[in-house]
């Protein structure tokens, strides 16, 4: 008798390997799904995510400071001895100190500009921020969240136009605290900018700055702008500026010789354009060092633009 063996024909295979085509397909990750795992998000300091919304816009109106400014707490702090959030070297001030200390905090746009004091799990120092709404900073990221303090900031207090022993508006206490999902991943400089939501809507007192980006460098090369903020190197509290040129535009960064120093992470740096007037163009964040000769900010590029704009809570 003819023992029977089993030999599928050719096309028998052809079917069996579409079929496990078919299942591996179905299996891998789409285009969409793996862009989207690498999309961009906003990560609160509770550990929520947020999508960053899109907007058509190019710059968000600035608010001055309203009629009820005047009437001032004249709140007196006690200067504490908390040092810059990953202080910059004497580096910053680049050839003799061109900055000037502003005495009238409660001018604006100075009474929209505020001394952080931030808390870490393991650090506590000192940041610049500047209202963007009624009850929004833009500040860096680094005053937010650092994986070597311990990850995100535990407590911030806020206080507008502060001046030396006095806060004349008083303090406010942060509800929330925001950077992106790739500062939190990479710490790259190119994701260095946060928000800060206050339950307090003193901006309404205080005004506001504007934003905005634009995608064409020359609009920033040689354009005059003001950085303004909190340094750790004068007395405690004490908002100090200097003007300037910004030198150089790279895709997310401005470069400019204007002295800074540690503190003044996350100060504004602004100009005029149009209707955003003071209009702030980036968010300082480093001095001289790691291969830059200049100051920078952060540019406030269409994302950040975005970011910033987002609803979140």
């Amino acid at each position: 008798m003819k023992r029977s063996t089993f030999n599928p024909q050719p096309t028998s295979w052809a079917m069996l390997a579409f079929a496990l085509l078919l299942v591996m397909l179905a299996l891998a990750p789409t285009p969409i799904a793996q862009a989207q795992k690498g999309k961009n998000k906003i990560v609160r300091n509770d550990g929520a995510v947020f999508e960053i919304q899109k907007s058509d816009r190019t710059f968000m109106p600035s608010r001055a400071a309203s009629s009820e400014a005047s009437k001032l707490l004249n709140q007196p702090n006690e200067p504490k001895n908390l040092l810059p959030v990953r202080a910059q070297s004497p580096e910053s001030i680049i050839g003799p100190d061109g900055r000037t200390n502003v005495t009238s905090t409660t001018t604006y746009p100075s009474s929209a500009i505020a001394q952080l004091e931030v808390t870490f799990p393991s650090s506590s120092g000192i940041c610049t921020g500047w209202f963007i709404s009624a009850n929004r900073l833009a500040t860096a990221a680094h005053c937010i969240y650092l994986a070597s303090e311990g990850g995100f900031v535990t407590a911030i207090t806020v206080a507008p136009g502060r001046n030396g022993g006095t806060d004349p508006y008083g303090t406010f206490t942060a509800t929330n605290a925001y950077v992106t999902q790739k500062w939190v991943d990479t710490e790259n400089p190119k994701y260095d900018y946060g928000m800060i939501d206050l339950g307090s809507n003193v901006g309404n007192t205080v005004g506001w700055f504007g934003y905005g980006w634009n995608s064409d460098n020359a609009f920033y090369q040689d354009r005059k702008i003001n950085v303004r903020g909190y340094p750790g190197d004068k007395p405690y509290g004490t908002m100090w500026t200097m003007k300037g040129k910004i030198q150089e535009v790279q895709k997310t960064r401005l470069f400019y010789s204007i002295d800074t120093f540690g503190g003044q992470s996350g100060s504004p740096a602004y100009g005029k354009w149009g209707d955003c007037n003071p209009c702030g163009f980036g968010i300082h964040t480093y001095g001289v060092g790691g291969g830059w000769d200049k100051n920078s900010a952060t540019r406030i590029t269409q994302k950040v633009f975005n970011f910033l704009g987002s609803t979140v809570q």
